[in-house]
Order: C-alpha cells, then sequence, then structure tokens
C-alpha cells in the first residue's frame, strides 16, 4: 500500500478538491474574508478568485454590489493585488516584524480612494441599510476592504486575537473569538477535523 510520501520521500501534495476551491466567509472580517480567497497558502497555493465571475460571486456574498459591467479582469488584477498587500501586512503584524513598504504603500493607496457611506431606509415601515443605488464602483469596494483592515488593525483587542491556522498546508489568517483564545483551526470542517484524523491514524500506525 502506498505511504503519505511521495518519490525521494517527499510528501504528496493534497488534491486539490472542489472544498479546497470553496470561497471562505468565517474568517472573522471582510478584509480577512478577501485573504481567504487564496487557499492553502502554506503549500501549493490554490486562486479562489479564479475569473470574473467567481469576483462577481464574491462581492455579491460580502455585500458588495459593484455592477456587473466593471467586474471585468482588470478589476480582478487590481483586487488580487490589494488582496496580496493586504495579506503582507497583516502576516507582518502577526509575525511582529515590519511589513514591506510597498504592501504598505498599497494598502493605503486604497483605503484613500473614494468611497460611498451605506444609508438609512425606511421601507414598508422598516427601518434598513443599504448603499446608495449604483454608487459602489470596482475602486470603492477596493477602498472599503482596505479601511476595514486598517480599522481593524487600530483596534489592539482585535489584533491580539489574530491567528494562523495551524494546519501547514492552510495557514488561513483568522479572529480567534473562542473564549480562551485557544482556537488552532481556521474551522474544525476544513482543518481541525482533518488533523484529528491525522493523529488518530498515526497513533493507530504506533500500536
Amino acid at each position: 500500500m502506498a505511504g503519505p510520501e511521495g518519490q525521494g520521500g517527499r510528501p504528496r501534495a493534497r488534491r486539490v478538491t472542489r472544498k479546497m476551491r470553496d470561497l471562505r466567509f468565517d474568517a472573522g472580517a471582510p478584509s480577512l474574508n478577501l485573504l481567504a480567497t487564496v487557499g492553502r497558502r502554506g503549500d501549493r497555493p490554490v486562486e479562489r478568485l479564479d475569473g470574473t465571475e467567481r469576483l462577481a460571486e464574491w462581492l455579491r456574498r460580502m455585500g458588495l454590489p459593484v455592477s456587473a459591467a466593471q467586474v471585468d479582469a482588470d478589476l480582478l488584477d487590481r483586487i488580487r493585488a490589494l488582496r496580496e498587500a493586504m495579506h503582507a501586512v497583516v502576516a507582518a503584524v502577526i509575525d511582529e516584524r515590519v511589513p514591506a513598504p510597498d504592501a504598505v504603500a498599497a494598502v493605503n493607496a486604497a483605503a484613500a480612494r473614494d468611497a460611498p457611506a451605506r444609508r438609512v431606509e425606511v421601507r414598508d415601515g422598516r427601518v434598513q441599510v443599504r448603499w446608495p443605488p449604483d454608487a459602489l464602483s470596482g475602486t470603492a469596494a477596493m477602498a472599503l476592504l482596505a479601511r476595514d483592515l486598517l480599522d481593524r488593525l487600530g483596534d489592539e483587542e482585535w489584533r491580539a486575537r489574530l491567528r494562523v491556522c495551524a494546519a501547514d498546508d492552510c495557514r488561513m489568517i483568522f479572529v480567534d473569538t473562542s473564549q480562551g483564545r485557544r482556537r488552532q483551526w481556521c474551522s474544525m470542517e476544513y482543518c481541525g477535523n482533518r488533523a484529528k484524523a491525522a493523529k488518530h491514524r498515526a497513533r493507530a500506525q504506533e500500536d
């Protein structure tokens, strides 16, 4: 029976399944959900924003109503570039080191762009919070995501809860909201159960 290693004793690369390509919305903040559009950062990265249709889906599910006409290849490239700059800044904060100047500049430039504010509307006797119609451009969406990150990084309590998934082939950044701040995995569904199963197999082989 084949073992867990490939040729030359190297660990086999995990197969890229549909689940690995799933968009993640459980990182704990809109800005971190953007970082989670790359899977398996600790192994062989999986690009989850692999086209404009995927980007449109992500924006829609994030509640960022960018018009379909603006969700093009250029916006996809710009959002991916902002994502990597934001990741570089957050990773540096977690590691307590200085982030690269170009990453800092990119995040600051995105955050400085104009973006509309949501407004209160009363419809059918109910108070709702909405974006002004057709007001959110791709650039504005990027500004809101960058500002979300900066606003949260300014909160020392929030920064202290930033974690990196303990799975070597995941490394997703998330906010630890557990009471004891001992959460290790991005989620039990994605990595926690897999790690527990791996430990169980290792113990069984030792017996």
